[in-house]
């Protein structure tokens, strides 16, 4: 899943499916989403393109994504395990990025709390 972080550059979706090829997954086993421009959208076009998994279903990012990609995963409806893509821990060497991620975390939980109590359809639709 995934789509281009720069311009001109490969999908994730197609490093991702890149990878697995080079690790011995045949390539007719790998189905992608590419077209996401952030989180949310990449988990909602998930449930298109991905409406009844198989087996069990492992959403892989960096380390310091995994709280939000998680949260967001479970709050619409997506049954998944988180898993970081990278081998060690760096997240500490990024405050920044971890700041970043708490504050969009917490946008999202607030979202999703104001749309409920308020009864906004529109945005309820839109992070669900």
């Amino acid at each position: 899943l995934g789509g281009r972080a720069t311009p001109g550059g490969p999908s994730e979706a197609d490093a991702g499916r890149a990878w697995l090829i080079a690790q011995g997954v045949p390539a007719g086993a790998i189905r992608i989403e590419d077209r996401s421009r952030h989180t949310l959208e990449n988990l909602r076009l998930c449930r298109a393109v991905f409406p009844a998994p198989a087996g069990p279903v492992v959403l892989v990012t960096s380390r310091v994504h995994i709280a939000r990609s998680g949260r967001m995963a479970a709050g619409l409806g997506l049954a998944c395990q988180v898993c970081a893509a990278e081998p060690r821990r760096y997240a500490a060497l990024r405050p920044l990025r971890l700041l970043l991620e708490a504050f969009l975390i917490h946008w999202y939980v607030v979202g999703s709390r104001f749309a409920d109590l308020t009864g906004n359809a529109a945005m309820r639709a839109r992070i669900r």
